[in-house]
């Protein structure tokens, strides 16, 4: 089982509905999850390469921008607490919301860092 599927499992419950990658259509509050790729590190002088590493991106579908960001803030704690026993994943920022006029809904995103 990968790291998309243990989060998802995880996250899952009755009044929440979890998908991968961006929904075509979003009734109600998605919540969204994907891989994504972290940021170029700096080189410093004397480094020959950059380290790079996978990450978990959140992404939060809500009509109501403060819902939204509660559900994104629930989550940070919940993966917080599946991080010592579940998967090895750490809250690392939040990204710039958005609106998204094509499914009127608020997008609000968060990024996590796996360490496997």
């Amino acid at each position: 089982m990968n790291i998309l599927e243990r989060i998802k499992n995880f996250l899952a419950r009755e009044d929440r509905n979890v998908v991968y990658g961006r929904p075509l259509s979003v009734e109600g509050m998605i919540l969204s999850l994907s891989m994504g790729e972290s940021d170029e590190a700096e080189l410093s002088l004397g480094d020959f390469g950059c380290i790079s590493y996978q990450t978990v991106n959140v992404t939060v579908y809500s009509d109501d921008y403060l819902q939204g960001y509660d559900l994104l803030l629930s989550v940070r704690n919940e993966i917080a607490t599946a991080a010592k026993n579940t998967v090895k994943i750490a809250f690392k920022r939040f990204n710039e919301s958005d609106y998204d006029t094509s499914l009127g809904k608020h997008v609000l995103k968060s990024q996590y860092k796996i360490f496997e």
